[in-house]
């Protein structure tokens, strides 16, 4: 899986956005299968999947799935990790595109206190 979570990555800089989905919706469905909902390359894959979501305008689905991945990191990993910390930004930068301002800037002032 790593193979094709690779391509995704590269299909996503070459911004073959559509064509990124669609490997990483597959990445995710086996390693759920695999690995379980809850295993950290489990939520990789989604917090991936998320990222080109949100390149694709698809910013509501982004959305509901950073916070599955904000919600998973903190309770395996903490609140004060650095995946953790990335999982709030990402979800701050989504709720910006959102128009959901007031949340964004709530989510960015606590990963500034949790990066310092």
């Amino acid at each position: 899986m790593i193979a094709w979570a690779n391509l995704a990555a590269s299909y996503g800089r070459a911004g073959r956005t559509e064509e990124a989905i669609g490997i990483e919706e597959r990445v995710v469905a086996v390693r759920e299968r695999l690995l379980g909902s809850d295993h950290l390359g489990t939520v990789r894959g989604w917090a991936n999947l998320a990222v080109s979501y949100g390149h694709a305008g698809r910013v509501q689905e982004a959305v509901g799935i950073e916070e599955r991945v904000v919600a998973v990191r903190e309770r395996l990993l903490g609140s004060e990790h650095p995946d953790t910390a990335i999982a709030w930004a990402n979800l701050a930068a989504s709720y910006g595109r959102a128009g959901r301002t007031e949340e964004a800037i709530g989510i960015a002032e606590r990963v500034v206190a949790v990066r310092e």
